[in-house]
């Protein structure tokens, strides 16, 4: 037999022990997650950002035709062809 010290025995219950010191951290954390606010904010600027997106899109495409209805009329106030 010889005198080396015992090997020191693993701590069955340390998970446990973690989770009941950090219950304040887990029952924060649980919160976090649960709460929707934050996925609310994102899909309003998801919606505006499409939105403006539709809008730029549009005032483009009907600046351009109306700029052009506004010369036809202008030539053919003038006399033009």
């Amino acid at each position: 037999m010889t005198n080396a010290p015992p090997k020191p025995r693993r701590c069955e219950a340390f998970p446990i022990i973690l989770v009941v010191r950090n219950r304040k951290v887990m029952n924060k954390l649980i919160m976090f997650f649960k709460d929707e606010e934050g996925a609310t904010a994102v899909e309003y600027g998801l919606m505006v950002a499409l939105i403006a997106v539709v809008i730029i899109g549009v005032v483009s495409l009907l600046g351009t035709n109306v700029s052009t209805k506004f010369n036809n009329a202008a030539t053919t106030i003038q006399g033009g062809s």
